[in-house]
């Protein structure tokens, strides 16, 4: 999707400005980028175009291990009440130590495709506090480059015909990967039935 990879590299320049104009106020950010997970395992608010965008750069197999995943977490966040709270609380998410479905690893597998609720999360503390100290973690803020993100993506997925511009990671992942993965999961069953048949067949001859 052009219009994703043209907002979202709109959206790092702004931040390119949000980090300097921090840095000059003494805070500069302390992400270490690609690499670090911390922030992983919290909840993650994108549009339903981020994560087409995001799956287009997929292979099946790939996919079918986030639809995987995708089942067993939403399992268990349905379980804990907060699926159906529209932004549930860090902390509370926290306890359920479910990471991404698009991490791998440790590593985000779509990194250069990663939503801008993600591209947006810039500590200026400790990196080890978003493990240790998240309630005391300190990010950046710049109300002129927050406006700015803001019209940006309004402006971008209007443009695609978006209605879905916020919510929930696994909400969206569930309504654009549960068909597919329970197909292909049935699919999988039944061959493994035949497979099985076959076998106990030509055991008894």
């Amino acid at each position: 999707m052009k219009a994703i990879s043209e907002l979202h590299q709109q959206i790092d320049r702004l931040h390119i400005r949000l980090m300097h104009a921090t840095a000059e106020k003494g805070k500069p950010v302390t992400c270490p980028g690609k690499g670090c997970c911390a922030c992983c395992y919290e909840p993650v608010y994108c549009s339903s175009d981020e994560v087409k965008h995001m799956l287009e750069m997929l292979n099946d197999r790939q996919k079918m291990g986030v639809a995987h995943q995708m089942v067993e977490s939403i399992a268990i966040v349905k379980k804990s009440g907060l699926f159906d709270i529209d932004m549930p609380p860090v902390m509370e998410w926290l306890k359920l130590k479910l990471s991404c479905p698009f991490l791998v690893d440790g590593q985000c597998s779509v990194y250069e495709r990663r939503p801008i609720g993600c591209r947006a999360h810039l500590a200026v503390g400790p990196p080890e506090w978003c493990s240790t100290r998240r309630l005391e973690q300190k990010y950046v803020e710049a109300k002129e480059v927050s406006k700015a993100c803001g019209q940006a993506i309004i402006v971008a997925h209007l443009k695609l015909g978006n209605t879905i511009l916020h919510d929930n990671l696994l909400a969206l992942l569930e309504k654009e990967l549960l068909g597919e993965y329970h197909e292909t999961a049935s699919a999988q069953k039944i061959v493994l039935i035949e497979t099985d048949k076959k076998e106990r067949t030509d055991n008894g001859k």
